[in-house]
C-alpha cells in the first residue's frame, strides 16, 4: 500500500467534510449549544427547591423550618396546605416537599404518633443532596425531641429547660454524611457542564462518524471507488484511507471540544494521554460503525436514518445525556452492550481522577471493541466497494 496516497485520501475525508458548512457545524459547533444547555440542567451550584407546609407551632416544629432554611443546599418555600404542595411537586415547581403536621412537638414529648411526611413525586429523582438535607436535620430534631424528653423525665426539668439544655448540647450540628457514588463517579465530583461535556464529546464523536455512512454510500453509487479501482489504488487503500479519515475527524472533533472546554467551561478532563487514549479508540469504533453502515445499506437515506438513531439509543444507554443512577439495573446491564458506555464511564474516572482500575477495564473494552469492528468493517466495506 502506497504510503503517500493513503495519507492523500485520509486528509481528503477530513477536508471535504469541514468544506460542508452544515456538517463542519454539527462536528464543530453543535455540540457546545448542548454542553452548555445540558450542564445547566445538571448543574449542582443552585439551591434545590423544597415545599414545606407546617401545621404544627411547637419549638421543634419551628427549629425544623429554621434548621431547612439555612441550609445551603435547600431553598424553602412555603405552602398553605398539603394539597397544594402536592399539586407543586407534581407540576415540579419544588424537588420535594415536607409537610409537618399538627402535633410534631407532642409526638416527640411522648403524646402521639405523628410524624412529618416527605412529599416526592419519585424518590429516586430527588437530588441526593435534598434528600439527605431533609432526612439529616428531621433526625437532628428528632433527636432533639427524645433526649429533651428523657432528660425532662430523668431530671425532673420543665419540657422547655429540657429543650434548651438538649439544643445547646446540638449547636454544632449533626454530622452530614458524604456522598459517595461508585457506580459512576459523575453524582459526586462531576455534575452540570463537568458531566455534559464528556457525554457530549462521546455522544457527538460517534454520532457524525457513524452518520458520515451515509456520505460513503453516495460516494459508491457515484462510481468513484470503481473509477478508483481502475488506477493503481486497491481496495483495502481505498477502505483503510476512508476509515483513517474519520478516526482523524474524530480526533480533531475532541480535540476542539476539549480545548474549549477547558478554557470556556472550565472543564477537568484529568490525564490527557489517558483522555485521548480513549477519544481515539472510540473514532476507531465509530469509523468501523460507519464503514459497515454504508456497507449494509442500499440507499444513503438508510444509513443516514439507521446510524444516528442507533447512536442515540446507545448514547441514552450508555449514559451520555444523564447519569446512569436515574435508570434501572436492567437499562443499566443493557447499557454495557454499547461501546458508548464505556468511553462515558473512562471519560468520567479521569475527570474524577478516581478508579485507575476501572479506567484500565474501560480502555481494554473499548480496544477489544475497535479490534473486533475494524476487522469485520474494512474487509465487508472493501467487498462493497469492489462489486459496487
Amino acid at each position: 500500500m502506497n504510503t503517500r496516497t493513503f495519507a492523500f485520501f485520509t486528509w481528503a475525508v477530513v477536508r471535504e467534510t469541514l468544506r460542508d458548512r452544515v456538517a463542519a457545524f454539527f462536528v464543530l459547533l453543535l455540540p457546545f449549544a448542548i454542553i452548555g444547555l445540558v450542564g445547566t440542567v445538571l448543574s449542582a451550584g443552585a439551591a434545590h427547591p423544597l415545599g414545606i407546609v407546617s401545621n404544627d407551632h411547637g419549638p421543634l416544629g419551628k427549629r425544623l423550618i429554621t434548621d431547612l432554611s439555612r441550609d445551603q443546599d435547600i431553598h424553602v418555600t412555603h405552602y398553605a396546605t398539603l394539597a397544594a404542595l402536592k399539586t407543586a411537586v407534581r407540576e415540579q415547581r419544588v424537588s420535594a416537599g415536607l409537610y409537618i403536621p399538627a402535633g410534631f412537638d407532642a409526638a416527640l414529648d411522648g403524646h402521639g404518633t405523628t410524624a412529618p411526611e416527605f412529599v416526592v413525586e419519585r424518590e429516586e429523582l430527588v437530588p441526593s443532596e435534598l434528600r439527605l438535607a431533609v432526612y439529616g436535620d428531621v433526625t437532628a430534631v428528632t433527636t432533639l425531641g427524645v433526649t429533651a424528653r428523657y432528660d425532662a423525665q430523668l431530671g425532673h426539668l420543665s419540657m422547655s429547660l429540657a429543650t434548651r439544655r438538649a439544643a445547646s448540647f446540638v449547636a454544632g450540628g449533626m454530622p452530614r454524611t458524604r456522598i459517595d457514588q461508585v457506580t459512576q463517579p459523575a453524582a459526586t465530583a462531576l455534575t452540570g457542564v463537568a458531566y455534559s461535556a464528556p457525554g457530549n464529546l462521546v455522544l457527538f464523536l460517534f454520532l457524525n462518524i457513524v452518520g458520515s455512512g451515509s456520505g460513503l454510500v453516495v460516494i459508491r453509487q457515484s462510481g468513484v471507488p470503481r473509477r478508483m479501482l481502475s488506477t493503481a489504488t486497491g481496495p483495502w487503500t481505498i477502505a483503510l484511507s476512508e476509515g483513517a479519515g474519520r478516526v482523524a475527524l474524530g480526533l480533531l472533533q475532541a480535540l476542539v471540544i476539549i480545548v474549549v472546554g477547558a478554557f470556556a467551561f472550565h472543564v477537568r478532563w484529568g490525564p490527557l494521554p489517558g483522555v485521548f487514549a480513549v477519544v481515539f479508540l472510540a473514532s476507531a469504533i465509530s469509523a468501523a460503525l460507519a464503514l459497515i453502515m454504508s456497507a449494509i445499506s442500499a440507499t444513503p437515506q438508510q444509513a443516514f436514518v439507521l446510524g444516528p438513531a442507533t447512536m442515540l439509543v446507545a448514547a441514552m444507554l450508555g449514559g451520555c445525556l444523564w447519569p446512569l443512577v436515574f435508570v434501572g439495573a436492567p437499562l443499566r446491564a443493557i447499557g454495557r452492550i454499547f461501546p458508548l458506555y464505556w468511553a462515558m464511564d473512562a471519560l468520567l474516572r479521569l475527570g474524577a481522577r478516581s478508579g485507575t482500575r476501572e479506567v484500565a477495564v474501560d480502555t481494554g473494552v473499548l480496544l477489544g471493541f475497535a479490534i473486533v469492528l475494524t476487522l469485520i468493517a474494512v474487509p465487508v466495506y472493501r467487498r462493497r466497494i469492489a462489486v459496487g
